[in-house]
């Protein structure tokens, strides 16, 4: 198990303010690349739009990652 899995997030879900911009943007790219759902909250609908379509890019890459892991585990198990 890496570092990085002892981190992980599957199963949670979190509350972003200001997650349109800025630290808060990456901070929700960041937990959703932890495997959480986000909620982002912000006043400027556009950048909450960009930072959303960034957020389901990586949540189709983390899907895939698990898949990848799910696929060797039933590997490595026969």
């Amino acid at each position: 198990m890496s570092v990085l899995d002892r981190f992980r997030l599957d199963g949670k879900r979190l509350f972003i303010t200001g997650g349109s911009r800025g630290l808060g943007r990456q901070m929700a790219l960041a937990i959703a690349d932890a495997g959480a759902d986000v909620i982002l909250v912000g006043r400027d609908l556009p950048s909450l739009e960009q930072t959303a379509a960034a957020l389901d890019q990586i949540t189709a890459t983390v899907r895939r990652r698990l898949q990848e892991r799910e696929r060797a585990s039933a590997t490595n198990g026969r």
